[in-house]
């Protein structure tokens, strides 16, 4: 279970064996401990010390977020740290072959899965139709390219354990977690923009669920709709999915997540890129390709 707290002045206490969740006084909700995978709190609420020793002891990943939804840092329990490992990453990172072959297969996923999308929701629609025609030429360019950075150009065109800042296709820069940014990459399309579409053609969106700041001239979804969006969010990582080749029986997308991070680590510890291609080529056009 994921427990998303983002009422302000809200507060996490511990109560015997659940997490108790309040607001001046009043109970807003409760759950077990046991049952927690991870807790996502917002800025403007608070954990007591008992439940932060909870966390680190269970190993629960506990996230901080701003008001607006922006990542600002993980807790992590040392227990779950691995030196060696990370060390290898490192190393890997140096390795320019397996950078670019394991890039390769992520940037054809990712194009393969944008393409659905725009398949799944337009319409015999011209600009659309352009749109595709232009994933399939930078999808055929990919095996050509011989260095990373112009990998990269081409796809602007178109675990515990691991080092969350150490990519391979993205690469290393202050403040940015690459290997978060290369492991989101296949999945945008199939979770992430498949789900925003999908919402607003429903008639989810009003325009009156929208706010305006003007200080940084951004739009931002207000506290009531954000956290019904968070919800339709949890749903969709929760559902189950077919397209995952090796695997004989439909999982959660979020167990999918895992999965993918998994073989991320085996790919880093056989120095062997091909762990991750597994069905690129067998799955048909109007499926998604998951290269996990």
């Amino acid at each position: 279970m994921v427990l998303y707290v983002t009422e302000p002045g809200a507060s996490i206490n511990k109560d015997g064996g659940k997490f108790v969740v309040s607001k001046d006084n009043i109970k807003l909700t409760e759950v077990p401990i046991n049952s927690m995978e991870s807790i996502v709190l917002s800025s403007s609420c608070n954990i007591t010390t008992k439940c932060v020793n909870e966390v680190i002891n269970k190993g629960i990943s506990l996230t901080y977020i701003s008001h607006s939804g922006k990542y600002m840092g993980k807790l992590d329990s040392v227990h779950f740290y691995n030196v060696e490992r990370q060390m290898l990453q490192f190393n890997q990172y140096q390795n320019e072959i397996f950078s670019l072959n394991l890039a390769k297969k992520v940037i054809k996923a990712k194009i393969k899965n944008s393409k659905v999308i725009l398949k799944r929701h337009s319409k015999d629609d011209l600009v659309i139709d352009s749109l595709i025609a232009k994933m399939d030429y930078s999808r055929s360019s990919i095996d050509k390219v011989k260095k990373l950075d112009v990998l990269l150009g081409v796809e602007g065109n178109a675990a515990k354990g691991l080092h969350p800042y150490v990519g391979f296709m993205h690469r290393i820069k202050n403040g940015h977690a690459a290997l978060a940014s290369d492991l989101m990459e296949e999945w945008r399309a199939y979770i992430v923009d498949d789900l925003v579409i999908t919402l607003f053609n429903s008639g989810f969106f009003t325009k009156e669920d929208f706010d305006f700041n003007k200080d940084n001239k951004a739009v931002y979804l207000n506290k009531e709709k954000s956290k019904k969006f968070i919800k339709e969010f949890e749903n969709k990582l929760m559902r189950n999915t077919s397209y995952i080749k090796d695997i004989d029986k439909p999982i959660s997308n979020r167990e999918a997540i895992i999965y993918q991070v998994n073989l991320y680590t085996k790919a880093l510890n056989e120095n062997n890129d091909e762990i991750l291609c597994f069905g690129l080529n067998q799955l048909q056009e109007d499926n998604f390709v998951l290269i996990i």
